[in-house]
């Protein structure tokens, strides 16, 4: 027998060459030395008897960013806890407990501490922040908010909730910010505006309604109309347009503004191409008449017509020559002339 172990041979007295005896120990020791030792010829073991020794986990030399509570003796069925921390998160088991392994005494899997880390702070509309928009940030990490300049005179940016607020942890120990964000809001949110109205033209773009303060409309013409104003409003502190709504007005036409050409000098009717003269009259030649719209900035374009000239008839050139006939060469439309024949004809 050896002390804190026991040998399975089944020999109670001496035993005889050629025998063996195999060692263990109690539970809580390690064997030291051959497991199974036998007897030689000449009456001696081939190795020492093993010793039982007690087993023992090593001291926890560090804990990185946290705490170890060790316990009283390091024995087998030992048990330490850990904690982090502040501003750490334990990952793995709280505790560890010496076991006994192949190799000897040994902790089971060792816990970390890891830093907690809030992501980056939240961007606010109108407003703006301190910290980084980019990073995450470490716990403790305080964020301060405030809100834009005044965008206009007699109206300003009201800081709604926590100015600041800071990171901290969940009980699952996950990085948190401690409040919502703040919020910017406008002292000019109650202002209205009237509907916008321009006679022949209609809205492309609105933000409303109701039209609040900087709502925005845009504006097109119906056809047959120009744009005169700003095509785009906004609704202004003061719950007016900025700038005023357009008009539309009534694209001019040819027929309505002054005739840029010179008329015939015989009083010739003018018409367009596409018409027919009285009769009499034939159309011959085209000339162009110029039109504008001085309130569509410089818009021109020009309209062909022609002239109507009084039809005239040519003297038949078998005729020329002959007697009794006018010795007119060109005749008016409607003219009439008699006709005699020499004798013998």
């Amino acid at each position: 027998m050896i002390p804190n172990g026991h040998h399975r041979d089944g020999h109670s007295g001496p035993v005889a060459p050629g025998l063996s005896v195999t060692y263990s120990c109690e539970p809580g020791y390690l064997l030291i030395g051959e497991k199974t030792i036998y007897c030689l010829p000449s009456g001696v073991w081939n190795a020492t008897v093993p010793k039982c020794k007690e087993a023992l986990c090593d001291p926890l030399i560090k804990f990185p960013n946290g705490q170890v509570e060790e316990p009283s003796h390091l024995r087998i069925g030992a048990v330490m806890t850990f904690s982090c921390n502040k501003g750490y998160h334990l990952r793995g088991q709280a505790s560890s407990t010496c076991v006994l392994a192949t190799e000897g005494a040994v902790w089971t899997k060792i816990p970390i501490c890891i830093a907690i880390l809030c992501p980056p702070p939240p961007v606010i509309e109108n407003g703006k922040h301190t910290g980084s928009s980019a990073d995450d940030v470490p716990y403790g990490t305080k964020v301060l908010y405030k809100c834009n300049a005044d965008p206009e005179r007699g109206v300003k940016f009201n800081l709604i909730g926590e100015s600041t607020i800071h990171c901290t942890s969940d009980r699952e120990g996950n990085g948190v910010w401690s409040a919502a964000a703040p919020r910017c809001e406008l002292s000019a949110s109650s202002v209205q505006c009237l509907q916008p109205r321009v006679p022949n033209g209609y809205e492309i773009s609105a933000q409303g309604p109701p039209y609040f303060y900087n709502a925005t409309v845009v504006f097109r013409c119906n056809t047959g109309f120009t744009l005169k104003g700003s095509r785009q409003i906004r609704c202004s502190a003061s719950g007016t347009w900025d700038p005023e709504a357009p008009i539309c007005e009534k694209e001019a036409s040819c027929e309505s503004i002054e005739e840029q050409l010179q008329l015939p000098s015989d009083g010739s009717p003018v018409v367009p191409v596409n018409s027919s003269c009285q009769e009499g009259y034939q159309l011959t030649g085209h000339v162009y008449k110029l039109c504008w719209n001085p309130e569509a900035g410089n818009r021109f374009w020009f309209q062909k017509i022609a002239l109507c000239k009084e039809a005239n008839c040519n003297l038949p050139e078998f005729l020329i020559g002959a007697q009794n006939v006018s010795t007119k060469k060109i005749y008016n439309f409607g003219a009439i002339f008699t006709l005699k024949c020499d004798e013998g004809c």
